[in-house]
């Protein structure tokens, strides 16, 4: 499938625009290292591995259990890589609670379900353009409840995104005009 070049160029923008919002340009980089730039290509390869199977394998499962796959899935993963031996701390434990219920259904459990229903609607193409929504809302929201200070450049970034976005939904309308020449008949 060859892309289109409102695919290209929303996705430019939203590379541009990601770039400028993540605030690397107004704080400064720190630097790059090999071992970043590992676990980012890493995450990037999961990610697009993630979309990829919620939108074309199984589309016949149902959302719940497909969503179950997916989450446990990655429980596994994470609790290979970083076993979470504090819980066993009942003090520890007593703490986290609370908040444990709130961000195991907003973390969790609801946006796997959500996903599932919409990639296979909306194929991988526009779901990964759709996802880059996520960081214009991490932005405005540490704006807004936060109080934290972001700076011009983030604010350009943000719109960036959500132009990029808004440009990877629209459909061009592509209208063909006939040279003037191929309008007249022909008096042959």
């Amino acid at each position: 499938m060859k892309p289109t070049v409102e695919k290209v160029v929303s996705i430019a923008v939203l590379v541009i625009g990601s770039i400028l919002a993540s605030g690397i340009i107004a704080e400064g980089s720190g630097g790059m290292t090999w071992q970043g730039t590992i676990w980012g290509m890493l995450s990037a390869l999961t990610y697009t591995t993630f979309i990829f199977l919620s939108s074309s394998v199984e589309k016949d499962t149902p959302v719940v259990q497909k969503s179950a796959l997916f989450t446990t899935g990655g429980m596994i993963t994470v609790f290979i890589l970083s076993p979470p031996t504090e819980l066993l701390h009942i003090p520890v434990l007593m703490e986290i609670a609370p908040y444990g219920f709130y961000l195991g259904l907003l973390g969790v459990v609801l946006p796997p379900i959500l996903f599932t229903i919409g990639m296979p609607h909306i194929g991988p193409g526009l779901g990964t353009i759709l996802t880059s929504a996520e960081l214009p809302i991490a932005v405005i929201l540490s704006a807004l409840v936060l109080t934290e200070h972001v700076s011009t450049t983030q604010w350009l970034g943000v719109v960036l995104i959500l132009g990029g976005i808004i440009a990877g939904n629209l459909k061009i309308a592509k209208t063909k005009i006939k040279p003037a020449y191929l309008e007249k008949e022909s008096t042959f």
